[in-house]
């Protein structure tokens, strides 16, 4: 069974440690009310570790566009990065731009990335046109 305390504690600690700048919490309202009221976290997904996920999705409360799986040398790195679709390079190569979250928390931001988190390392996926269905590229 999934313990809820273990994943709101995980997200606490990533929080603290990642997601302020300056002493101030830079993120937008429905990120921010769930890190801040964390019985509002949904369980959607098993604790699978931490990804990356760009501001974007985060601050800009924009979808998952672009979602993809790399291994990586840390344990607790599942190796989901998320994107939006609309950043640029400049903006992907400033590394203000992007969160390390527990990846239930963007599942909870974007619940449509849920069915494909179990997805094989070196995967990667697209949200169509329509921005309802996220397929294999």
């Amino acid at each position: 069974m999934i313990q809820p305390w273990r994943t709101a504690h995980v997200i606490y600690r990533l929080w603290k440690f990642t997601l302020t700048f300056g002493g101030q919490n830079i993120l937008l309202m429905k990120l921010d009310f769930l890190l801040s009221n964390p019985d509002e976290i949904k369980v959607l997904v098993k604790p699978m570790g931490y990804c990356i996920v760009s501001c974007k999705i985060t601050n800009d409360e924009e979808p998952v566009g672009f979602m993809y799986r790399e291994h990586t040398d840390e344990n607790e790195d599942c190796g989901w990065r998320f994107l939006s679709g609309t950043e640029t390079d400049d903006y992907l190569e400033n590394e203000e731009n992007s969160r390390v979250l527990d990846v239930n928390i963007v599942a909870n931001l974007d619940p449509a990335i849920v069915p494909y988190l179990k997805s094989r390392f070196g995967a990667e996926l697209e949200r169509n046109s329509n921005g309802d269905t996220i397929t294999f590229e």
